[in-house]
């Protein structure tokens, strides 16, 4: 059985007081920073999705908020038994995986399969995104708490 997720490092970074915590600026950097790279990866992921034939674009969203889902849960795990820098969470969690996953294509491409009423394949893709996004974010936090026993045992 999983065992509950430690309290995000967010909430933590959140109550420290103002002089340790970095200027907004620099946040913004790092979040800005971040969210460029993400939305590379994601573009190359659906450009992959393209040239090997995988499937649309609706099976590219869905993988890379399958992997995104997966990796915040194991950086957000693996946060919050550590010190990290500061702009480390914006930079990664906000600004690569929050760039990298996306929920505007997956409520367009939601509507847009609705519309289509293809044999069930919205409900398919709105709850199995759901679903499996749920489990791989607890895999991901799993794998994570995993390798930090390992390390630390």
């Amino acid at each position: 059985m999983l065992r509950p997720m430690p309290a995000s490092r967010l909430e933590d970074y959140a109550q420290e007081p103002a002089p340790q915590r970095p200027r907004i600026l620099f946040e913004l950097i790092a979040v800005g920073l971040g969210g460029s790279i993400g939305a590379c990866l994601r573009l190359a992921v659906v450009l992959g999705f393209e040239r090997a034939g995988w499937g649309s674009a609706v099976a590219a969203t869905f993988a890379t908020n399958l992997l995104g889902s997966f990796l915040l849960g194991a950086l957000l795990s693996a946060l919050a038994s550590r010190a990290p820098h500061p702009l480390l969470h914006p930079f990664l969690a906000v600004g690569v995986l929050g760039s990298f996953t996306t929920f505007s294509a997956f409520a367009l491409q939601s509507v847009l399969l609705a519309r289509a009423d293809v044999d069930g394949a919205a409900f398919a893709y709105v709850a199995g995104s759901l679903g499996l996004g749920l489990i791989a974010f607890l895999g991901g936090t799993r794998l994570a708490q995993r390798a930090d026993a390992g390390v630390g045992g």
